[in-house]
């Protein structure tokens, strides 16, 4: 049988990390869908999963998303670091993916363990130089890479079979810009016969034509 412990050391999480989690934390769980912080709420504690991916973007006065980065099992969310470590508010959104199977270590032992644990130290320490790189390159990606590069690559990665169950406004949220500008390149997408555009969905119909897009060779 599989276990919690199992799970986060196949993750990559250091025995002597899931030993700490085990002894000082409470089993967390939570449905696909479940929106699990936004801006101004306190942090619960820090959240190691074993299982589930959680989403985490800043949200705008306007209502409109922009993905920051995903959390998966054995990795950190810094915007929960940050508020464990400055009690700070979040300032982020995070919602589950999908359903979410962890620990959850409140902020007295999280604070016992940073403080006491060498181990635990190096661990959260390699994870936020881990996810400062992700941001980095999140950001140049943004800055840098035109449209159809990161719309194809967003289509790609967040497909299911041959179908992509986002919409045109949680597809602009993931690549950083305006639903608008997302719709417009769906269409000539589908005019270039790379997808088929119908009612909820997004189908993949060229997914070498995708690939050569992503890579800047369309």
């Amino acid at each position: 049988m599989v276990t919690g412990a199992d799970r986060l050391e196949a993750a990559g999480v250091p025995p002597d990390v899931v030993a700490a989690m085990s002894e000082d934390g409470r089993a967390f769980t939570a449905a696909a869908g479940t929106t699990l912080f936004r801006p101004g709420d306190v942090c619960p504690g820090y959240i190691l999963l074993a299982a589930g991916c959680i989403r985490v973007a800043l949200v705008g006065a306007s209502g409109r998303e922009a993905t920051l980065y995903r959390v998966g099992p054995g990795e950190l969310c810094v915007q929960t670091f940050q508020c464990l470590v400055e009690h700070l508010p979040y300032t982020a959104c995070g919602t589950a993916e999908d359903d979410l199977d962890g620990v959850l270590l409140r902020q007295a032992a999280f604070e016992r363990r940073l403080a006491a644990s060498t181990p635990f130290r190096r661990f959260l320490m390699t994870q936020v130089a881990r996810r400062f790189q992700s941001l980095t390159e999140a950001v140049e990606l943004t800055a840098f890479t035109p449209i159809p590069v990161r719309l194809a690559a967003a289509l790609l990665s967040r497909a299911r079979g041959d179908e992509v169950p986002l919409t045109h406004a949680a597809l602009a949220a993931e690549i950083g810009t305006a639903r608008e500008v997302v719709s417009r390149q769906l269409e000539r997408f589908a005019k270039a016969g790379l997808v088929a555009l119908e009612r909820h969905r997004i189908r993949l119909l060229d997914r070498g034509g995708l690939r050569r897009t992503a890579e800047g060779e369309g």
